[in-house]
């Protein structure tokens, strides 16, 4: 989309497309539509546009005989785990987060990698610059087509780069044996 979200390249030799997203973040500011040249909804209905758009994306490139890894930052918490001080249950945020989950994740059949090999981690990516307490959340995550789980070799968050890239995010590291 002309907001430049997505970043596609295609690995034919290794059979993997690599997505780099950075997904919509969810607000109630109204969004303006270019295509149409106006104001379409807000950001929240955005946010579940463009996940319909992902999967259909990734459809695609799995109808090519790809394999996916999609990563970035998906401006979403899946769990509980993964938010401190609370994961926001209230609406719309449950709806989005039901619809990454059945369009995203259970459509598109990947799994969380850093969830997958650390199940009980509180790691963090995004980290709220204004808070004088520990308020963060896991929004930037790798997601892998479950047939290529067994070739992860590592994946970690480096939450200490943080200050040292003058950044809210923390960089996640995934290394994948070749095939």
């Amino acid at each position: 989309d002309r907001e430049g979200r997505v970043s596609v390249v295609a690995l034919p030799k290794s059979n993997l497309a690599i997505m780099n997203v950075y997904a919509v973040n969810g607000t109630d500011k109204p969004y303006w539509n270019h295509d149409v040249g106006a104001f379409a909804g807000d950001r929240h209905t955005f946010k579940r546009a463009f996940h319909a758009r992902i999967a259909e994306l990734a459809r695609s490139l799995q109808s090519g005989g790809l394999d996916l890894l999609l990563i970035g930052d998906w401006n979403i918490s899946q769990a509980p785990i993964d938010t401190i001080p609370r994961l926001r249950t209230e609406e719309p945020h449950a709806t989005s987060r039901a619809d990454f989950r059945v369009h995203i994740v259970e459509a598109l059949d990947v799994v969380d990698v850093f969830r997958a090999m650390h199940p009980e981690a509180r790691a963090y990516t995004w980290f709220n610059p204004r808070s004088r307490r520990l308020d963060a959340a896991r929004v930037d995550f790798a997601l892998l087509s479950r047939s290529r789980l067994q070739d992860v070799v590592s994946t970690t968050i480096d939450a200490s780069l943080v200050k040292e890239l003058q950044s809210d995010h923390a960089p996640i590291h995934l290394e994948l044996a070749s095939s």
